[in-house]
């Protein structure tokens, strides 16, 4: 099983700010302490730019919304 984890913030953050965030938390997932850390719990470090993220959410979403298609699954109500 895979899970993904991420950083999100509100809509309408000013590029400068979402680029800063994302520097720094690169810069903290690549420290060896960090990084040792989440390795020892099976984590793998793959820091992204939020063109990756928004890339990867968006394959995501048309990989599961194309196999919802295919096998007729139906939300409850």
């Amino acid at each position: 099983m895979q899970l993904w984890n991420g950083t999100q913030i509100p809509a309408g953050t000013p590029k400068p700010i979402i680029a800063r965030l994302n520097a720094e938390l690169n810069k903290a997932l690549n420290t060896p302490d960090i990084r040792e850390k989440l390795e020892k719990i099976d984590m793998d470090v793959e820091p992204q730019t939020p063109e990756e993220t928004a890339a990867y959410i968006d394959a995501e979403i048309r990989k599961w919304a194309k196999l919802v298609r295919e096998v007729g699954i139906k939300g409850e109500r």
